[in-house]
């Protein structure tokens, strides 16, 4: 009866597995592992190398509302901020924090975005910008009251910024820099100077040291840097650009950090093969809202910047780049 008993309990046991995995798979227990694998990768959508379509937001600096109307009119996200851009590759170039209120709520947007364009074989690129490597050096002086309030008091921000704290943690786990398509970006600009020093699996090590020579910490360190951003750039700064890009296989460099307040509009320097897509679009500069396109087209990427009531044909070509009227 022992032994009947034992047959009796493992069959049953059999039973309910094969029930639990007909259930999760569709089908018999004895599926091949090749068709295991096509189910489970079908939950898996991996981002495209080569993506039809890139854009790219500049600075926002804690002003919610208007990341919501950008996003929207860009066409990465609805009314309810869910993301509608199914495989485009959205780069935010950083400066999310820092002179308004909305931070809090901004970056858990961002966290969420970040799931749902993978979900459809997009991607959310966040960089780090020299805000968000302020704030985790615990450098505070642009945080508004707001933003302090919004997590829940100076010693909770504290903690949640910290390298065990939910968004602390996150930040230290995105990039300075990256290239998608045959653009760099970027939140300042890369020189010669740290292509070598600022290895993306370095920055989580060199945002909590504040050692002399710390490319996070130099004015001419690739979250500081502007020489590129400039109406007039010399050659010898223009050609240290083409080595940039050539170093990193990228036809142009995208950056935020520098607000065209003057003109409204992005600047493009070093015949084009610089864009600075900083519109100074939070309502601590009132600018306007716009982002940086880059469609695939037959010829490589053609950029366009787009804004709130018009567009403007940027490059196709980045050796001949300019501003259409």
């Amino acid at each position: 009866m022992r032994y009947l008993l034992y047959a009796f309990l493992l069959l049953s046991a059999f039973y309910m597995t094969s029930k639990l995995f007909s259930g999760l798979f569709g089908g018999h227990l004895f599926h091949s592992a090749k068709n295991v694998s096509e189910k489970l990768a079908q939950s898996v959508v991996t981002p495209q190398k080569r993506p039809r379509r890139i854009v790219a937001i500049a600075d926002l600096h804690g002003d919610g509302p208007a990341m919501k109307k950008v996003l929207q009119l860009m066409k990465l996200t609805d009314a309810r901020g869910r993301w509608i851009a199914g495989n485009t590759v959205f780069v935010q170039t950083g400066d999310i924090v820092d002179r308004g209120p909305d931070t809090y709520e901004m970056y858990k947007s961002m966290m969420r975005l970040q799931k749902e364009a993978a979900a459809e074989g997009g991607e959310v690129v966040q960089l780090l910008g020299n805000h968000e490597v302020m704030n985790l050096q615990e450098d505070l002086r642009y945080v508004d009251p707001g933003d302090f309030e919004s997590f829940g008091g100076r010693v909770q921000r504290q903690k949640d910024w910290s390298s065990s704290g939910w968004l602390g943690s996150w930040l230290r786990q995105q990039n300075i820099c990256v290239v998608r398509g045959d653009t760099m970006f970027v939140h300042a600009g890369m020189t010669t100077k740290y292509i070598r020093s600022t290895d993306n699996q370095l920055i989580s090590k060199l945002i909590d040291s504040n050692h002399r020579g710390n490319p996070l910490m130099e004015g001419d360190g690739p979250v500081w840097y502007r020489g590129y951003a400039e109406r007039r750039v010399s050659k010898a700064v223009c050609n240290d650009l083409k080595k940039v890009l050539k170093h990193y296989g990228a036809k142009r460099m995208v950056s935020g950090h520098t607000p065209q307040l003057d003109t409204r509009r992005m600047l493009s320097s070093c015949g084009g093969r610089y864009i600075v897509a900083d519109l100074g679009i939070s309502k601590a500069y009132g600018g306007p809202l716009g982002g940086l396109e880059l469609l695939l087209g037959t010829d490589g990427y053609q950029a366009t910047a787009v804004y709130e009531r018009r567009r403007r044909l940027q490059t196709g070509d980045a050796r001949c780049a300019r501003l259409v009227r």
